[in-house]
């Protein structure tokens, strides 16, 4: 393995740090967890940097460590929520608006997703990061990738549907 010197890593930390950080965000659902999974990534990527330096390989290789941090999260969030009631999650949206908040909706469907579609979604739609990149990020086959966001795309939009948005109406 090689070692990032000094500047090496803070040129890598300042082209990364802002997608990475949406990314978390975005994914996780959840800020202050981010925060925590952020400043992790990046300690387990010093920790062990990957054999390649190139920063494509760098990169997958944090996002990696992201994604995995973020699946941890999920699976302690899940095992937590066994031991209070379903009143005690996230705040529900609120009723009888009549204008539609298209973030707002974009953002309840993505919670809706598995960790790893929403992961997709983010990667593909807002980074766009090719299949090959993705892949190499979540560690899953290229050809995967394709059929699996596939599939987030149908369950978002069967979200969509049941709220009552189709496709005419959104942007």
């Amino acid at each position: 393995m090689t070692q990032m010197d000094e500047t090496a890593f803070a040129s890598f930390y300042d082209s990364t740090k802002r997608q990475l950080w949406l990314y978390i965000v975005k994914i996780a659902g959840d800020a202050s967890a981010a925060d925590d999974i952020f400043q992790e990534s990046y300690v387990k990527f010093l920790q062990q940097a990957p054999r390649e330096s190139n920063e494509h390989a760098m990169k997958s290789y944090l996002y990696r460590i992201a994604t995995n941090l973020i699946n941890d999260h999920w699976r302690r969030k899940k095992r937590t929520r066994k031991w209070f009631s379903a009143e005690s999650g996230e705040p529900e949206a609120q009723n009888g608006t009549e204008a539609i908040d298209m973030r707002h909706d974009i953002k309840d469907a993505l919670r809706h997703l598995a960790p790893q579609q929403r992961a997709m979604v983010w990667l593909a739609y807002v980074e766009e990061y090719t299949h090959r990149e993705i892949a190499d990020m979540l560690k899953v086959k290229e050809n995967s990738v394709k059929v699996l966001l596939h599939r987030a795309k149908q369950k978002l939009l069967e979200i969509f549907k049941h709220k009552g948005i189709t496709p005419e109406v959104m942007p």
